[in-house]
């Protein structure tokens, strides 16, 4: 199967108004990075993505999106809760052809892992709030319309 083609497979099963739903699940990761090594776990709900991990110093948190252009999926990390300074992952993925995407890592300072990792599926999104890592972000609120009656602007 070629790599478009397992694109297309991958993503057939969307529904919605976000391609991203059908990258929805648990996904793990062992990555080595410029400064040492990492492990986690990102949950994909949606276009939203959540990452509980730890590296060779610390443990951190970081919530960001899920945003897919053609054949290259980018999960963009924008916040991190962390005990030292870290500065937050931006995975550039394609499909390996299996349970997994092949990324590579450029954090939001600059630094490129000097090898790609895999992100493996291990399971789908979970059922409770602790199982998506939803203690991991804040929640979005609701859009607040900031809509003016006609007669305001008289």
């Amino acid at each position: 199967m070629t790599r478009t083609a397992a694109f297309a497979a991958l993503l057939a099963g969307a529904a919605g108004p976000s391609a991203a739903q059908s990258l929805q699940g648990v996904w793990q990761f062992q990555r080595q990075g410029h400064d040492g090594g990492y492990v986690g776990t990102v949950v994909i709900d949606r276009d939203q993505a959540r990452n509980k991990g730890r590296s060779d110093r610390q443990s951190y948190s970081q919530c960001g999106s899920v945003q897919i252009k053609g054949d290259a999926i980018e999960i963009v990390f924008t916040l991190v809760k962390s005990e030292l300074p870290y500065s937050p992952d931006r995975f550039y993925c394609t499909l390996s052809g299996g349970p997994a995407l092949v990324c590579y890592n450029r954090d939001l300072a600059g630094h490129r892992e000097p090898v790609s990792f895999e992100l493996r599926r291990i399971g789908e999104l979970p059922d409770t709030p602790a199982g998506r890592l939803e203690d991991v972000c804040p929640p979005r609120d609701r859009p607040v319309s900031q809509a003016r009656r006609a007669v305001d602007f008289a």
